[in-house]
């Protein structure tokens, strides 16, 4: 009995198979002209090697793709950007405490319009704490993401170049 392989992934393969149970190329039109002598068969035994090299430079190419993805990710949470976010928010909560506490503490003839302002004051703080925590998370859910597409690639990668 002869090793069968599929020509596009390079999986070995029942003889009774039509379709390649792990790419779904369909082997029946192969195997029927393979029958009737019309030519040599491609999924049969010298197929395999073909297909085997295929897979593990597509596997390379993966793994490859994998670390530029992980990267990237890696990236996005140590970019000047990032770093500008992370610093301003951190002033913006200490601002927003400072022109807190002069607000709740006004006293004299014009407390009530200090109070008001620094109330106002202490609103668009508390704003400017909202955005920064947003494009912060924003930079964080795109390191995780490129970070897990990077591993699955990796994963998946490995396993076309036969390093299991």
């Amino acid at each position: 009995m002869n090793a069968i392989y599929c020509p596009e992934c390079g999986a070995e393969i029942r003889e009774d198979n039509t379709t390649c149970p792990s790419c779904g190329y369909p082997l029946a039109a192969h195997m029927k002209a393979a029958e009737s002598g019309r030519h040599s068969n491609p999924v049969v035994e010298s197929g395999a090697a073909t297909a085997n090299s295929n897979s593990k430079r597509a596997g390379m190419v993966m793994c490859l793709i994998a670390i530029v993805c992980i990267l990237l990710g890696i990236s996005r949470v140590t970019n000047t950007r990032y770093r500008f976010y992370e610093q301003h928010l951190q002033e913006c909560i200490e601002g927003q405490a400072g022109v807190q506490w002069n607000a709740d503490h006004a006293t004299g003839m014009l407390s009530g319009v200090l109070s008001g302002a620094y109330s106002n004051l202490a609103n668009d703080y508390g704003e400017m704490i909202a955005a920064d925590r947003r494009a912060i998370w924003s930079y964080r859910v795109q390191a995780i993401g490129l970070c897990c597409a990077g591993a699955a690639l990796l994963v998946n990668g490995r396993k076309k170049a036969g390093k299991k």
